[in-house]
Formats: structure tokens, C-alpha cells, sequence
């Protein structure tokens, strides 16, 4: 599969926590737009999801800017995630947990 088809993440604390995947902004063109509904496999379940964003000062309040993520559940800390456009099915997207 390209490598363009894949984005990559290690779980955080924080993410497994609160139940979600940080989307980088690098990688924002990878998935829909903010906000879009596409459907998500998890392990043969089939689910809706959406990047979403919040406001963020943590840089401080003169470098305010947006984190992106997905909501997910189930997720480990220090596991490494993978989520996979589906080439059969366009706008569907696999999510895998390939270790840590």
C-alpha cells in the first residue's frame, strides 16, 4: 500500500485517556475535511467518525492555534495505530493497531 494511503501514530497517555487519535496538521489532507462524517473500521466494526478540532493555547496565549484528532476507543498507551484508506471502498478508512 502507498505511503500516502497510511498515517501513523503512537498513542499517548493522554490520548488513550481520553479516547482519541491526534491528527497531525501535515497530515490533514490525508482524511476528509474538519467536520466530514467517514466511515471507520475497527476490527470488522464498521463505524462513523470525523476529525475534529479545538483551540489550543498550550504555546501560549500569543501562539493560539487548532489540535485536530479522531475519537476512538480502546486505544493503549505506547501502541502504534495505522489507519489505511480502504482501496476497495472510497472514503472508508481501516484503523489497526499494528503493536507497540
Amino acid at each position: 500500500m502507498a505511503k500516502d494511503s497510511i498515517y501513523r501514530r503512537r498513542i499517548s497517555s493522554e490520548e488513550a485517556r481520553e479516547g482519541y487519535i491526534m491528527v497531525l496538521k501535515s497530515a490533514l489532507g490525508f482524511f476528509p475535511a474538519i467536520g466530514v462524517d467517514f466511515a471507520m473500521d475497527e476490527g470488522g466494526a464498521v463505524r462513523k467518525a470525523r476529525v475534529e478540532s479545538y483551540h489550543c493555547e498550550c504555546r501560549g496565549s500569543e501562539l493560539p492555534h487548532e489540535h485536530y484528532f479522531i475519537k476512538a476507543g480502546g486505544l493503549k498507551q505506547g501502541a502504534l495505530v495505522k489507519i489505511e484508506k480502504d482501496p476497495r471502498t472510497p472514503g472508508k478508512f481501516v484503523l489497526r493497531n499494528v503493536g507497540s
